[in-house]
């Protein structure tokens, strides 16, 4: 597995029309809940993998986009069918999270879905399953319309408050099946989960299966939460404007387009992801068209 050098994320605040949804106190919620969820939570599900600190910047200019990893909060992420992705791209790492006319309830759980980051960074490693098909290790995909219920404390002033927020799910180590069957680290945070690769479960998953690329889904519950509309149009297909082709299948059903199709562009998604940021991130988008020359 690939490890990163950095160990830091810090939330950046580019919204225009969210600006009066929520301030300063609520992104200071973000920060605390992501830095005890990132302790206790996922501490509890990736045990051998090191725990991350998250900090709020008020500035993009502020930052070293190598040393910390920006966490970009929008009125749009700029993908259609997202609430919120992380990406790579020409060595950099960060994510995008929708604000705009949600609830700060459905925003940090999106947040904390994006913290999966942390354990597929670059976006390449993959979990073989039983039935020799792949599946990206994102620890929030599988999940993520399934709430589960958090706690957070901080201090104002010298005394501490405490706020409940319901978030989602998250599955571990466990559930990519790299950890021993006699270790007794959960599968996942709410005890729902049973067996390594368990499906269908409420959530999504990317399914490779050769040369072929498509997006299973299981049971949808709650689809403010996590990061992915929920629709039969993967942000992809959407992106590539493909007609998208549905089928039953034994985890539910899946969204695919013919294996001859052209693969993702990566430059289209990360475009459109550019064209929602304010200006202060103009050099950063002048630095992505000098290192790359045409899309792929």
């Amino acid at each position: 597995m690939l490890t990163p050098a950095s160990r830091h994320i810090g939330i950046l605040d580019f919204r225009e029309k969210s600006k009066k949804q929520f301030g300063a106190r609520e992104i200071s919620w973000f920060v605390e809940a992501c830095n005890q969820f990132m302790r206790k939570e996922l501490r509890s599900l990736y045990p051998e993998d090191p725990v991350w600190t998250v900090e709020h910047y008020s500035s993009i200019t502020n930052i070293d986009l190598v040393e910390v990893w920006p966490m970009g909060l929008f009125d749009d992420d700029g993908l259609p069918d997202a609430l919120g992705h992380h990406y790579t791209q020409w060595g950099l790492i960060g994510a995008a999270i929708d604000c705009l006319d949600r609830s700060i309830d459905d925003i940090l759980s999106t947040i904390l879905h994006e913290l999966e980051m942390c354990f597929n960074p670059y976006l390449v490693n993959w979990a073989n399953l039983p039935d020799r098909r792949r599946t990206p290790r994102e620890a929030g995909d599988p999940v993520q319309w399934e709430p589960y219920p958090i706690n957070v404390s901080q201090r104002f002033g010298g005394v501490t408050q405490s706020r409940s927020f319901n978030v989602q799910n998250m599955v571990g180590a466990r559930y990519w099946g790299e950890l021993p069957a006699a270790n007794l680290v959960p599968f996942d945070l709410r005890g729902s989960v049973t067996s390594a690769h368990q499906w269908p479960l409420k959530g999504y998953r990317v399914i490779k299966d050769r040369s072929t690329i498509y997006n299973e889904y299981g049971a949808a519950t709650n689809t403010r939460m996590g990061a992915r509309k929920f629709s039969p149009l993967s942000r992809t297909w959407c992106l590539m404007k493909l007609t998208p082709t549905l089928t039953q299948t034994r985890g539910g059903w899946s969204v695919s387009t013919s294996s001859s199709s052209s693969p993702p562009s990566i430059e289209i998604a990360n475009t459109r992801l550019v064209k929602s940021m304010p200006t202060q991130l103009a050099a950063l988008h002048a630095f992505r068209k000098a290192l790359v020359s045409s899309p792929t």
